[in-house]
């Protein structure tokens, strides 16, 4: 809402906004564990033994991921760290980058190789690739063996995974259209980046809106696991 009434802030709010569903990731991977009964209860419905392939999207191209591995505390331990870093490396990214506009360093939109600014966007996008990544491991595991139905998970994971990826390509298909000057001003009122800040917006808005509601009764029967 605070983008739609200010266009010009979106690039700001946006990262803000990213931050936040970065940490509410890292709580549907918490009530994941808690909903298994942690970590030791997960691998005893997985199973020790069992072999798993780490090589899923978006990092299903990522050669150093194991296609054929058994499950363990450590490889749970790293799935929830690719996770629970994404709300810390895009906030210390968001300081660095509002610090060097301030001190005129970096100019917004520059994405030249001279300029910080590609470094710190390549930097939140591989963030946000492990976060995704280590989030949809979980959805993975839990779906392949058939867990935790009794929770409703699949609808609730579904939601999550919807969300996500609405947020990432919706975003990306907006910024590519005007880059390409597919988006055009309002005269005298708004650029072309101001026009496509708030189409995201809104579309932000009524997604999220939409999403929360039914989010809202998936859950509301919960009790404590809301």
């Amino acid at each position: 809402m605070v983008g739609i009434v200010l266009p010009q802030a979106n690039d700001f709010l946006w990262f803000a906004y990213k931050i936040f569903v970065g940490i509410s990731m890292g709580h549907f991977v918490d009530l994941t564990l808690t909903w298994y009964g942690g970590e030791t209860a997960m691998l005893e419905h997985v199973g020790e033994e069992t072999s798993l392939n780490f090589r899923k999207p978006p990092c299903c191209c990522c050669l150093i991921l194991p296609t054929n591995a058994r499950l363990t505390k450590n490889k749970i331990r790293f799935l929830r760290g690719s996770v629970y870093q994404i709300p810390y490396t895009e906030s210390l990214s968001l300081l660095i980058l509002v610090s060097l506009e301030m001190a005129g360093y970096v100019t917004e939109g520059s994405l030249t190789l001279a300029s910080p600014d590609i470094y710190i966007t390549v930097l939140i996008s591989l963030s946000s690739f492990c976060g995704i990544w280590g989030l949809f491991m979980f959805f993975n595991i839990t779906q392949q063996f058939n867990l935790l139905s009794n929770f409703n998970y699949a609808k609730k994971s579904g939601l999550m995974k919807i969300t996500i990826i609405i947020i990432n390509f919706q975003s990306m298909i907006i910024d590519v259209c005007n880059r390409f000057g597919l988006i055009t001003c309002i005269p005298g009122a708004l650029s072309p980046s101001g026009v496509a800040n708030l189409i995201k917006a809104v579309c932000v808005l009524i997604e999220s809106f939409l999403l929360g509601t039914m989010a809202f009764f998936v859950y509301k029967d919960e009790g404590t696991y809301m």
